[in-house]
This record gives C-alpha cells, structure tokens and sequence, in this order.
C-alpha cells in the first residue's frame, strides 16, 4: 500500500503555489531639481490619472508614490513610483511611469 509521508505531501503543495507571479512595476526616479518631494508627489498624482497615451489605454487606478529609494534611503531626491493604465481590448497593463516622470522633469536613474 502506498502512503505518502509528510515531506511528500509538503512538496506536492508547494508546487501547486509556485503558479503565482506578480510583476513589479515600481521604478526608481529622481525628482526634478525645481520642485520639492512633495510638489512632486502633488504633480505626479495629480497628472497620472489624465496623462496622455498613445495607445487605446484606460486609467484604472495604477498609481504608487512612495519617496525613497528600494532601502527607504535618499528620500528628498529619489522616489518609487508607477502609474500605469489598462488596454482596453486585451486588458493588458501599460506603464507610462517613465513618460510622466520626464514630463514632469525628472528622470529614472
């Protein structure tokens, strides 16, 4: 008779949790030098819901502002940021996080 011992029943329900990915879209910007973190933050939540695509895209509420870098370090220059939008026929995500933080004068480092 076959019994499955306890390491066995472990790795079978591992593997049935390793199916799910997430994707990071949080990028890492330098704020413009004209304007203070929270004139950036103001700015760059302010436009992302309306900034122009060049695709057939939809906001849908893709938006994360946090000043800082990945070590919660350099938050009076750095920032991790996205603001991205859904394509309405396939409903694909499409970031537009680089296009905004350039327009609003910033770059990505």
């Amino acid at each position: 008779m076959f019994t499955l011992n306890a390491f066995a029943t472990f790795i079978i329900l591992l593997s049935f949790t390793n199916f799910v990915s997430a994707t990071d879209y949080r990028l890492l910007v330098n704020k413009p030098s004209c304007q203070t973190m929270d004139q950036f933050k103001f700015n760059f939540e302010t436009l992302c819901p309306v900034f122009e695509t060049s695709n057939t895209t939809v906001y849908n509420g893709g938006l994360y502002f946090r000043p800082g870098d990945y070590q919660g370090k350099n938050t009076d220059t750095q920032a991790l940021v996205f603001c991205t939008y859904v394509n309405c026929t396939d409903n694909s995500i499409y970031p537009v996080t680089s296009e905004l933080v350039t327009s609003l004068g910033g770059s990505t480092t």
